[in-house]
């Protein structure tokens, strides 16, 4: 009897350890909710790192994962920059200390005009979301692949060199 006790302790500490181990892996419930602050559309305003207003934008966190991003300049301009489509791509959430913190990843084509190939435009976002006013703002760094062979270019393992970086902020869109 004392043995077959010993072997039910036994067996619920291990039960226990394992539950615990696996417990701890799972993100808090504090940090699933603040997870949730995310998801939604915003109306941002972006700068150059000198604070030189370059563009608007609109950027939708689909619940999921998945981000869809328009631009104001997405027609190019003259002498500067090819026009580019609507940006499609993924974002992630992590609590960091005091904010809730994202990290995501949009591609887009280049449009050049005539027959000239397209290239793949790529910008990553870090940012954060202030629970307090729902706003978001961080930065985001541009890289256009080097080469007109979509087929060939690799926009994920090779997306080439930042060309340059731009700091954005932006108020989640609500309906009246």
């Amino acid at each position: 009897m004392i043995q077959k006790l010993k072997s039910v302790s036994c067996a619920r500490a291990v039960m226990v350890s394992t539950a615990l181990t696996l417990f701890s892996f799972a993100p808090s419930s504090a940090e699933a909710m603040n997870c949730r602050l995310l998801p939604g559309s915003y109306v941002t305003t972006i700068t150059d790192i000198e604070g030189v207003f370059a563009s608007r934008s609109i950027m939708t966190f689909v619940p999921g994962g998945a981000l869809v991003v328009t631009d104001s300049r997405q027609g190019g301009q003259t002498g500067v920059y090819e026009p580019f489509s609507a940006g499609q791509g993924s974002w992630s959430c992590e609590t960091k200390e005091d904010a809730t913190g994202f990290s995501a990843l949009s591609l887009t084509f280049t449009m050049p005009p005539g027959s000239a190939g397209s290239k793949f435009g790529r910008v990553d976002y870090e940012g954060v979301v202030d629970p307090a006013n729902g706003g978001i703002s961080g930065q985001m760094s541009l890289r256009i692949s080097g080469s007109r062979d979509l087929e060939g270019a690799d926009p994920l393992g090779n997306p080439g060199e930042v060309l340059e970086t731009f700091d954005f902020s932006g108020q989640r869109i609500q309906p009246n």
